[in-house]
């Protein structure tokens, strides 16, 4: 305001000191006395008429100026505006693709794989990819912890740090930082924690409003400086990419655990009977097509009734479950081994004839009857099995042949004294 005001003034100072003259001219005596100079007032008159008109013009254009200016302000200011609306729809847009992308290939994983820790390891890495553009890849520290069904405990499953995953039989438990884990299980709902230079996300997973794990991210985030006052901002934005992804996480975790409960058997861990039946064709298949060996190992433990009738069921079970861990310990990733029924086990083996059979169901024996197995009372136990071993034939018109060739070994077995193993002709 004053500024305009000084414009003003400043425009007015030459026609105002022009009639200030004049007047002051007029009523002197010096314009009485000189008649030469009497024309010189009228022309001044009128100069300072016309400056005034011309001022009166400036301050017009002056005002309609600055009213102008005033509107493309506005203007300007609504564009800003709008702009940095657009900016925003951007980037939240962009967000937007980033998670639903993201949500995509976690959804590819889960048609694509049924094996628990194959599904894991992608989604976590996934999940990692989600965060490199807002946080330092050297930071980052993604802990999938899984809470157990029977003890309802949280346990540290899967993490993923220095561009590798590692699953809880390679995790060091005393490096796992439990901070605020336990308290998203029990409150489900996201904690976050901050130094100063590493954050610390925690989220729970909530699947079918079921809480099936916390997920904990620490990074540190992209800044130019600790002051940077967008470090908020890309907290918050990191908090609603991974809460946006922790949905289809869970469903990550779930659906593969559902699916192993389908197909695994929950004392020994092993593969169903129904799960053999439906895989045992494609290695049939493969068999044919191709002209590769695969063979069957069937083994049941000797006198098991017995065991049972002496010392009970609980450890009847528990001799299953330790001979289902010494199975595990001796067999291959690829070959897959099935509770058939009650204590009768069978094993796949693709890409082995029946004497490599033989002489792996000959390790499996000895091992077991070398085993030191107690009863719940701390009496020793001496466990022997029987196996038999078929091998695919060209002959086989359907895939039960082989299961009816291995039975029939074992029988065998059985049959000339048991803890032996005996292979078809």
């Amino acid at each position: 305001m004053i500024r305009k005001l000084f414009y003003i003034l400043f425009i007015s100072a030459v026609p105002l000191a022009t009639i200030i003259i004049v007047a002051a001219y007029h009523s002197s005596s010096s314009y009485q006395d000189a008649s030469f100079f009497r024309i010189f007032p009228p022309l001044l008159s009128s100069f300072a008429s016309l400056t005034s008109l011309y001022t009166l013009c400036l301050i017009a254009l002056f005002y309609y100026i600055n009213s102008s200016n005033k509107i493309l302000k506005e203007k300007i200011q609504t564009l800003e505006n709008g702009n940095n609306d657009i900016i925003c729809q951007n980037k939240e847009l962009r967000r937007q693709i980033d998670i639903l992308s993201a949500i995509r290939e976690a959804s590819l994983v889960l048609t694509q794989d049924v094996d628990f820790q194959t599904i894991i390891k992608k989604v976590l890495n996934i999940a990692y990819q989600l965060t490199c553009p807002i946080s330092s890849s050297i930071a980052d520290e993604i802990t999938l912890f899984l809470k157990d069904e029977i003890s309802g405990k949280l346990r540290p499953h899967a993490q993923r740090k220095a561009n590798k995953v590692i699953f809880e039989e390679e995790l060091d438990i005393k490096t796992i930082d439990w901070r605020n884990v336990n308290e998203t299980l029990e409150y489900s709902r996201m904690f976050f924690a901050s130094d100063g230079e590493m954050h610390d996300f925690t989220l729970p997973l909530i699947a079918d409003r079921e809480t099936v794990g916390v997920l904990k991210v620490k990074t540190d985030i992209i800044a130019q400086d600790k002051n940077n006052s967008r470090i908020e901002e890309k907290i918050k934005e990191l908090q609603d990419y991974l809460t946006a992804f922790s949905s289809i996480l869970a469903l990550s975790v779930k659906t593969p655990l559902l699916y192993s409960k389908a197909i695994t058997d929950g004392l020994t861990q092993l593969y169903t009977k129904r799960h053999l039946l439906n895989e045992l064709p494609i290695y049939f298949e493969i068999a044919s097509r191709h002209i590769e060996p695969f063979s069957m190992v069937m083994f049941d433990v000797d006198y098991f009734k017995k065991i049972n009738d002496t010392y009970g069921h609980l450890t009847g079970d528990m001799v299953l479950k330790e001979i289902a861990n010494i199975l595990h310990q001796t067999i291959r990733k690829s070959s897959p081994a099935y509770r058939y029924g009650g204590e009768e086990i069978a094993i796949i083996l693709p890409g082995t004839t029946k004497v490599e059979a033989f002489d792996f169901a000959e390790r499996l024996r000895k091992k077991i009857e070398g085993h030191k197995f107690t009863s719940n009372n701390a009496d020793q136990i001496n466990v022997t099995i029987s196996c038999g071993v078929a091998e695919y034939e060209k002959s086989m018109e359907d895939f039960k042949d082989i299961i009816i060739k291995a039975d029939n070994a074992l029988y065998s077995a059985k049959e000339n004294g048991r803890n032996q193993s005996i292979m078809t002709e």
